[in-house]
């Protein structure tokens, strides 16, 4: 049977590395700091696919959170992504590939970040 913790520590660690988790420093040298949440972790195949080499398809939810020197709750809440992304673990529970992240919801409004007028 297949250990969860040690499949969803595999992947948390996974991820931290991937997103760059800790003490950031931006372009403009304010501060701030990436920290994950790991959520819902769900094994989707056991057996052994011989063409990919992995036992284990796991899918697995996060939420990213980024805080800034200017996060202040309630005006200027961290910004959170939350994502979706799978994981093939071979049966030591190593990571051997994954797939891309999708963005599930954020409560980031882009249209800050970008100069976007519709067409009429």
């Amino acid at each position: 049977m297949a250990d969860l913790e040690s499949i969803a520590s595999s992947i948390h660690t996974q991820i931290k590395r991937e997103e760059g988790v800790g003490d950031q420093a931006g372009g403009s040298g304010h501060l701030g700091f990436v920290s994950i949440m790991l959520g819902n972790v769900e094994i989707m195949k056991k057996d052994v696919d011989q063409s990919h080499g992995y036992m284990y398809k796991v899918r697995t939810q996060y939420t990213k959170f980024i805080e800034s020197e200017f996060s202040i709750e309630p005006d200027n809440p961290p910004h959170e992504y939350i994502y979706s992304q799978i994981f093939f673990l071979d049966n030591e529970y190593t990571i051997v590939g994954f797939d891309a992240k999708q963005l599930l919801k954020s409560n980031v409004d882009i249209s800050e970040f970008i100069d976007f007028e519709p067409e009429e």
